[in-house]
């Protein structure tokens, strides 16, 4: 299931459900925007690793970027997860 966290930059960001591992439990996350041409960039991963491990579309500088992004707001989605804070 996928819940919405933010648009910015023309990009979509939403989250998924926390997926119980044995290690470490972990959170999908996928971003997207319009290529401009009908079909959709994409890139996926999971927190807390934040890095992409799937893409389509975006340049590699890009995805540095969206892993930035996710590390720096990963207590945020966490947050919403639990209920608790300023985004539940």
């Amino acid at each position: 299931m996928r819940h919405f966290f933010m648009e910015i930059d023309g990009m979509t960001v939403t989250y998924g459900d926390i997926v119980k591992g044995r290690l470490c439990d972990t959170v999908p996350y996928y971003v997207e925007r319009d290529d401009g041409e009908g079909d959709f960039d994409f890139a996926q991963g999971s927190l807390p690793t934040c890095t992409p491990a799937k893409s389509k579309g975006f340049a590699e500088s890009e995805l540095w970027d969206i892993e930035s992004f996710m590390r720096d707001n990963m207590h945020n989605i966490y947050d919403q997860i639990r209920g608790e804070g300023a985004w539940a």
